[in-house]
């Protein structure tokens, strides 16, 4: 579908398809893709994998368009146009079209004209920043000497809009990659090379100069073990660029002075156990600098008199009281802390204080008691016979409750001691009856009568704690199911087992089981997962069979060292896949399958992945195979690759 815009500032119209919009998210998503494998590549790459990894990221973000802007004059104030303004347009159009005589600009060319004059005439063309003259006179230059790298040269300056060829050093970035350039080096003499050379030299040390006048601009002014620390990567990033090196030194030693700086003013602030532990914790990471282990010590000491303290202070406060329980809460904090200042004597007055208090409340309620007891008598005489009545019913149902017990219904005993809650020993003889049944369940899971011993418990769900044993009911009917075959059914079961331990296992195995018979169902499998799952409980199980399955066969068959792309080294290990550069572990992948074809795939942060096909391998005894960019997924949607990229792979 095409869609059709006017800028209602400078009345621009522009339009754009679905294609367009499709091409957009493409080249966000490649231009992501690039950005993480260059901020990957600071640390387990080169400067210059990092920086054309950069570029590309550059690149591909330059070509996303946002078609909400006027691209004449960059106003957001546009708006759609219908189908039917569309064509009354166009109508007005053809009309004025009608009474217009069009010229169009023609370039004549001498056909006798050599390369050299017409080089001369190219670059003249170029001063003037006559564009289109200087693009028609390079492609005669061509069809008249294929192989001209000056040619190349200023249709390389003609797409970069630079007017002289020695400016080409004054761009911000470096052109290596672009294809005229490439075809100029191809076709250059060692002089014209080493030139186009040098310009790309002179940006990346201009470059490289700019960010390390930024980061040592940064290093200078930086104050905290933070703001160090930042600084690595930048410096790392340089590579051997001045002492780069050096500097990454000087980061981390500066880093840990800041820290160590910190740690002293936490020291010198604190007052409380808490802040003196916080500044002890900062010394402790840096132990082996200066004297941060003898200042820890010195924290920790510090931390337990102001816990001291803050307990002597406490108590004071609370011996104070004119409230009994308040004082004795003071003696219980003095007994905390023996022997610190005068803690055991303020223990001592304490506890006189508190028997002091003891005497005069006794007084006090003395005095009370003779007012109340008339009014009271009778109060208590009422009261009497309700709690008599009461005792009488409760007697009665006690007496039943008995009875029931004793003809074996002991879940109907059980609810009848429960209604009398306390009385008597009722709560002791609620459990006394829990447990006949509780053997009952248990002697029925010995004689693998789950549903009945899963009946006999849930009975007992108010009184005791069974949901562990129930949980085990429900995991060895789903383990039966498994045994079986039936995963479906034993996934059913094991939802009522998550109390207990090795449900989780069973579950992944029973899940891995079932998703090795949907390989073809046109979705992403890893192999790798599945494969480990099942050999967890395959053997248990009686299952190996499901071990010997085309897929993991395949999958094993991998087993081993392949080197390709840059000197790689791949290792497949029951399909964990990982991928070395110089030594260091550069990426970890699995081997999944979709459709019928086996991938190595790579899942990244939430909603993205990447999967590179595994093709012309034909499994055990195959020594090679050529892997390429297949698909990914952004945000949850796939994607093909704009481009794939292949690379062959050899075992050794």
């Amino acid at each position: 579908m095409e869609y059709r815009r006017r800028c209602n500032v400078c009345g621009k119209i522009y339009c754009y398809s679905d294609k367009d919009l499709s091409e957009n998210t493409s080249n966000s998503a490649m231009a992501a893709i690039s950005a993480i494998g260059g901020l990957a590549s600071i640390f387990g790459g080169t400067r210059l994998d990092t920086y054309a990894l950069n570029n590309k990221s550059d690149r591909y973000s330059s070509k996303v368009v946002d078609y909400n802007k006027c691209p004449s004059c960059n106003s957001t104030n546009t708006s759609l146009i219908t189908d039917t303004e569309w064509m009354e347009m166009q109508q007005k159009e053809t009309a004025s079209i009608q009474t217009q005589v069009i010229q169009t600009k023609k370039i004549d060319i001498n056909s006798n004209a050599t390369s050299d004059s017409l080089l001369k005439r190219t670059k003249m063309f170029l001063e003037e920043e006559d564009w289109d003259s200087a693009s028609a006179y390079c492609e005669q230059i061509l069809d008249i000497d294929p192989e001209c790298a000056m040619a190349y040269v200023y249709k390389l300056m003609i797409e970069l809009k630079v007017t002289e060829q020695d400016k080409l050093a004054l761009l911000s970035e470096t052109f290596s990659e672009e294809k005229l350039y490439q075809k100029a080096i191809r076709f250059a003499d060692d002089s014209l090379k080493s030139i186009l050379e040098g310009y790309n030299y002179t940006i990346i040390e201009r470059n490289n100069e700019r960010a390390y006048s930024s980061a040592l601009n940064a290093f200078n002014t930086s104050k905290t073990e933070q703001d160090c620390k930042a600084l690595i990567p930048r410096f790392k990033a340089l590579g051997n660029y001045k002492n780069s090196a050096q500097m990454v030194r000087e980061c981390e030693e500066k880093a840990v002075l800041c820290k160590y700086n910190h740690a002293v003013q936490l020291q010198q602030r604190a007052k409380t156990e808490k802040e003196f532990l916080e500044a002890k914790s900062e010394f402790d990471s840096i132990s082996s600098y200066s004297d941060a282990g003898i200042l820890a010590s010195v924290c920790r000491d510090k931390a337990e008199e102001a816990r001291k303290n803050a307990i002597y202070d406490e108590a004071i406060s609370s011996a104070s009281s004119f409230t009994i329980m308040t004082v004795e809460n003071a003696v219980k904090e003095f007994e905390k802390i023996p022997g610190w200042r005068d803690a055991d004597q303020k223990k001592i007055e304490a506890l006189n204080r508190v028997d002091q208090l003891k005497q005069a409340e006794k007084k006090a309620a003395n005095k009370k008691k003779t007012i109340y007891i008339l009014s009271v008598s009778a109060v208590v005489v009422c009261i009497a016979i309700v709690l008599i009545a009461i005792q009488v019913i409760k007697n009665n149902k006690y007496n039943s409750a008995n009875e029931k017990y004793a003809s074996g219904d002991y879940i109907a005993a059980i609810q009848i001691w429960a209604e009398l809650e306390d009385y008597k020993d009722s709560t002791d003889r609620i459990q006394d009856s829990a447990k006949p049944v509780y053997n009952e369940a248990m002697n029925l899971l010995e004689q693998k009568e789950y549903d009945a011993a899963i009946a006999k418990l849930d009975s007992l769900a108010s009184y005791l704690p069974i949901s562990q044993d129930k949980a085990y009911c429900y995991y060895m009917i789903a383990f039966a199911y498994a045994q079986s075959g039936d995963y479906s059914n034993a996934l059913s079961k094991l939802e009522s087992a998550s109390d207990y331990p090795e449900t989780e296992k069973l579950k992944l195995f029973c899940e891995s089981a079932q998703e090795l018979n949907l390989l073809n169902d046109g979705e992403e499998h890893n192999l790798r997962e599945m494969y480990d799952n099942i050999k967890a409980l395959a053997l248990e199980f009686n299952q190996t069979s499901l071990l010997n399955s085309d897929c993991f066969n395949m999958m094993l068959s991998l087993n081993g060292n392949w080197y390709g792309y840059s000197d790689y080294k791949t290792t497949f290990s029951d399909g964990r896949i990982n991928i070395y550069d110089e030594g260091y572990l550069k990426y970890e992948w699995d081997v999944v399958y979709r459709s019928g074809k086996y991938y190595m795939g790579y899942a990244g942060e939430r909603g993205k992945a990447s999967y590179q096909c595994i093709n012309g391998y034909s499994g055990a005894g195959d020594n090679s195979f050529t892997y390429e960019d297949y698909f990914y997924y952004d945000d949850d949607q796939l994607h093909d690759f704009e481009s794939k990229d292949t690379y062959d792979m050899k075992r050794r």
